[in-house]
């Protein structure tokens, strides 16, 4: 769930107590994949967002 919230790797490795990032990678894998897509929409919004001059920092907005 961590993972899927977008929670950097390395503190849910902590969290859970591997000694090893890979452990929490192999594991988690199928999450991580969502992750990345996720990232990469984003990105892409960023992007878009950046081309139109629309774009806001996020902590500028007011949803």
């Amino acid at each position: 769930m961590l993972l899927e919230n977008e929670v950097n790797p390395r503190v849910v490795q902590e969290i859970l107590g591997h000694s090893d990032i890979s452990t929490t990678l192999g594991i988690y894998s199928h999450v991580v994949e969502q992750v990345f897509e996720n990232v990469a929409t984003a990105m892409n919004d960023v992007y878009n967002d950046t081309r139109a001059g629309t774009y806001k920092p996020k902590a500028a907005r007011r949803d």
